[in-house]
């Protein structure tokens, strides 16, 4: 079983990291223009991976892949126009998919926890003006952190502590009912090796965790429960398809 350790950097992430630049030790304005750059840097890659999709080729899916057209994001209409970190739409049914992207990049004091709520509260707010909007649109959530923020804390890792709370804000059932408008569709957590002294994976290597599944309380999750990059694009395609009916499982017909 491979593990963090010999995980290969995904090629995809280090691009991302090397727009971002070098992870600025200290200053508060310093890591946030780089926690901006990195994140439109992943913006644009899931977007050049989602536009790889055969299934999802009948969508305008912005940012483009040279990362221009983010001021086109504004998947969300009505007073206040918010913009969304990657859209896929057609120009007649409007949004179908969207994608929101957070971050907390830099621990304080030892702890990734200090904005963590902060970063979850934005992201329903996103939610439900996305959904109100545009309540059939499929909404997923992704949530970096450092792999280090699995091992931070003693009883509870801000890892493990993002899953609980990030599941609670996932797994619509109702498309019509407004009290789950601030829901979103489908949620993963990005762990990725940032590249900082003492880091046990590469800088670079990421893998993406379900926040439907069961977390380590302290610790890093196993390789085998966690999903790489085409697997979370091959479940968000799957999704949009089953949810627009053009997917469905048949089974074998009786017997003659």
């Amino acid at each position: 079983m491979t593990t963090w350790a010999e995980l290969e950097p995904d090629p995809r992430m280090l691009a991302a990291l090397d727009l971002a630049g070098p992870r600025p030790a200290s200053g508060t304005s310093e890591k946030r223009n780089w926690g901006t750059r990195f994140a439109d840097a992943c913006a644009t890659m899931f977007a050049n991976e989602l536009r790889q999709a055969p299934e999802l080729n009948k969508l305008a899916i912005r940012p483009n892949a040279d990362g221009s057209g983010r001021e086109s994001l504004t998947g969300v209409g009505g007073r206040g126009k918010k913009k969304v970190d990657v859209i896929a739409s057609t120009l007649s049914s409007g949004l179908q998919i969207a994608l929101s992207l957070k971050a907390e990049n830099f621990a304080d004091k030892g702890s990734f926890g200090k904005n963590l709520m902060n970063r979850l509260y934005e992201l329903q707010d996103e939610v439900r003006a996305i959904h109100e909007y545009q309540p059939r649109a499929y909404v997923v959530g992704v949530l970096f952190l450092p792999l280090a923020a699995t091992q931070d804390r003693a009883q509870q890792s801000s890892f493990a502590r993002s899953v609980a709370n990030l599941r609670s804000r996932t797994g619509r059932s109702d498309f019509s009912s407004p009290t789950q408008w601030n829901k979103l569709d489908w949620s993963v957590i990005g762990l990725y090796g940032s590249g900082d002294v003492g880091d046990v994976a590469a800088r670079g290597a990421v893998r993406y965790f379900d926040v439907g599944s069961a977390p380590p309380r302290v610790g890093r999750p196993a390789i085998d429960t966690t999903l790489d990059l085409d697997a979370v694009i091959a479940t968000i395609t799957q999704h949009y398809l089953v949810d627009g009916g053009e997917l469905i499982d048949y089974a074998e017909p009786e017997a003659d």
